[in-house]
Parts: structure tokens; C-alpha cells; sequence
């Protein structure tokens, strides 16, 4: 069964290319090319049916309401979706350093400080010190900066 969540999703259309959306019963997975976003369900795992996210949007549901693919009135798409599980298990192999942010807090952060960009990017610094010593993670910020130097913020780590 799916909710509102598997549906309310961050794609867009880039380069002429239609987001999709894959669910696996017990898993969404959705892709704009560029981005990948995969979000747990409350059902049985089974091969993935594939929708363009366009026509998802037309599912009303309320945070307490749930679906099952054969209520979504929308025939699937035939395509393939990507093997993102071979992608993932490469990832899973390199270190990464991690930290706790309010989500909302960082995306309103970093979009508002990508708009002051000329070029609408930024670049994410985490300090290397951070991969040593747990005590320094807590004194060390985060750095957000404007691709084109026009702008740069720093979030310190939140606690857990």
C-alpha cells in the first residue's frame, strides 16, 4: 500500500527526458536522471511496475490515505528502469563522512544561497577533519558556497 509520501516526489524534467516512477510493492523508487530517491512501503515485493511521474500527479491522497497500484486508474509505462541496485552497491563501498541537518533547513539554505549563484550551483565542503576525530565534527561547519563565489553559508551540525 502506498501514501501521500510516494507520491510527493522532487522531479523534473531534464534534458526532454519524463521522470518515472518504479514501484516494488515494498519500495517506490523514482529518477530524474540526476537524482534517485527511493522510499520504503507497506507491501509485498514484486517486479517494478513503471509510471511517468507527470500522471502520478493527478493521485489526490490525504497523510492518512493509502492506494494500491490497481487503484491508480494509470497503465503503465514499458520501460526499463534503471539497475540502481548495481549503483548502490558500489556506493555502499566508499566512506563517507555523515552529519545531521534539518532537511528542511538545509534545502531553504542551499536554494536560497544556489539563487544568489550566477549559475544557480553551489559546492558542498565538509571539512576532512571531520573523518577523524568525533569531538571536531561538533565545532567544524558545514560550508555551502556559490559556484561563482558570490555567496557562502555555514550550517554547524545539529545533535542527534
Amino acid at each position: 500500500m502506498y501514501r501521500k509520501k510516494h507520491f510527493d516526489l522532487p522531479l523534473r524534467v531534464v534534458n526532454d527526458r519524463q521522470p518515472n516512477v518504479a514501484f516494488y510493492g515494498d519500495k517506490v523508487v523514482a529518477t530524474d536522471s540526476f537524482r534517485l530517491i527511493e522510499i520504503k512501503a507497506d507491501g509485498e515485493p514484486h517486479e517494478p511496475v513503471l509510471y511517468p511521474a507527470r500522471l502520478l500527479k493527478a493521485i489526490r491522497l490525504g497523510e492518512k490515505d493509502t492506494i494500491h497500484e490497481s487503484q491508480f486508474g494509470i497503465i503503465p509505462i514499458e520501460e526499463h528502469f534503471p539497475k540502481y541496485e548495481e549503483l548502490q552497491k558500489t556506493w555502499e563501498k566508499i566512506e563517507y563522512f555523515e552529519f545531521s541537518v534539518n532537511g528542511d533547513y538545509l534545502a531553504e539554505f542551499v536554494s536560497r544561497i544556489g539563487k544568489l549563484s550566477k549559475y544557480k550551483k553551489v559546492v558542498i565542503s565538509i571539512p576532512k577533519v571531520w573523518a577523524t576525530d568525533e569531538a571536531e565534527r561538533k565545532a567544524h561547519p558545514l560550508v555551502i558556497k556559490s559556484v561563482d563565489g558570490t555567496a557562502t553559508g555555514y550550517i554547524m551540525p545539529m545533535e542527534k
